[in-house]
């Protein structure tokens, strides 16, 4: 019976000290898993939020994270190295670091250090187009006009001759070219606001500098002048041909008659020739519309309405003198008279064929 009862006294305590063991490894174990690992740093209290930079690809930036902590940086072992560069701390104390881009094109990227407090501080990169050296001129070009020949070439400096021009974007006003010289010409057949970007390359061997240069152009609207605008008179049974013209904007041009009436028999062709034979006596003024072919980038189209008086006269008494012939002819003799017509318009017409001549 001793055995026994000493037996269970010392198992009792066995289980006990196990027990309670096993109760201080849980406790460990959760504290454990409550306190900050490296891999759970906490975030910078002073810079709870990232920060953002912009640098040009293959640049360089230093930040001032003087404002996250008073006491500076960690060291820099504690930085994670962005993807696209690296990160140098330049003075941990002063909580200065230098992000420096390697180039190769990324337009994105990040990475972290620490505070001197161990706080976690985010850095968000954007990346730019490299800055290029070349510079293009001029500076800006002359505004073209319509009909009229337009001739200007660029030129650069500041990288490897010879120099390439390319389109890069937006559109020069119709009639005009680039081309791979610089040289800008032709004869503009568009009116309204114009954006172009032209593209340079350069001859540097290996990965050659390029640049953009943009230029904006606002082409007025051409002035239109039709002729004539007092055009001759006709008369009433006489064939009529006028033909308008019109000089200032883009060929070809478009007629037709845009208010009034024009005179009896005689019509407007779309090419501005008026024709026909009268058949009313009096004075007619109608106005015609011209349209040229200039296109406008906003819409719409270029015309101009012409006022024109045509006056038709009556038809003419045409008289013939003399009225009779002069005797004295005889055969085999020469004979020669004039006759003469007045009151009609010349040239004289030929005798009619009703006329009967002695033979000879």
């Amino acid at each position: 019976m001793q055995w026994n009862s000493k037996y269970r006294v010392v198992r009792s305590a066995t289980l006990a000290s196990r027990f309670v063991l096993w109760l201080g490894m849980l406790a460990l174990v959760g504290l454990a898993a409550l306190a900050p690992s490296e891999t759970q740093a906490a975030t910078s209290v002073g810079c709870p939020t990232p920060i953002s930079i912009t640098v040009a690809s293959g640049g360089s930036y230093q930040i001032d994270a003087s404002s996250c902590d008073p006491f500076g940086t960690n060291p820099q072992s504690d930085v994670v190295q962005p993807a696209h560069g690296h990160v140098t701390i330049d003075n941990a104390a002063a909580g200065l670091l230098t992000y420096v881009n390697n180039g190769d094109g990324a337009t994105t990227d990040s990475f972290t250090f620490e505070d001197a407090s161990a706080g976690v501080v985010t850095v968000n990169v954007t990346i730019t187009p490299a800055t290029s050296p070349i510079s293009v001129s001029p500076a800006t070009l002359p505004t073209p006009a319509i009909g009229v020949f337009y001739d200007q070439t660029l030129s650069s400096t500041g990288g490897v001759a010879p120099y390439t021009y390319s389109p890069g974007g937006g559109s020069l006003p119709p009639g005009l070219s680039l081309a791979s010289d610089g040289r800008i010409s032709g004869t503009p057949t568009g009116s309204g606001p114009y954006n172009y970007t032209v593209h340079v390359t350069d001859s540097t061997s290996g990965t050659q500098l390029t640049a953009d240069k943009s230029y904006s152009f606002t082409v007025p609207g051409p002035t239109l002048v039709v002729s004539p605008t007092n055009p001759p008179d006709g008369a009433v049974g006489f064939a009529y041909n006028q033909q308008f013209s019109t000089n200032g904007g883009t060929a070809p041009y478009t007629y037709s008659l845009e208010s009034g009436n024009l005179p009896g028999g005689l019509t407007l062709s779309s090419s501005g020739l008026l024709s026909g034979t009268p058949t009313t006596q009096g004075s007619f003024t109608f106005t015609i519309r011209s349209q040229d072919s200039t296109t406008i980038s906003t819409g719409g189209v270029w015309f101009i309405a012409q006022s024109v008086t045509v006056v038709i006269d009556a038809a003419p008494t045409v008289v013939v003198a003399p009225t009779t012939l002069p005797g004295g002819a005889a055969v085999g003799s020469a004979y020669a008279t004039t006759i003469t017509a007045s009151g009609g318009t010349s040239p004289t017409h030929s005798p009619s064929a009703r006329a009967r001549f002695p033979p000879g």
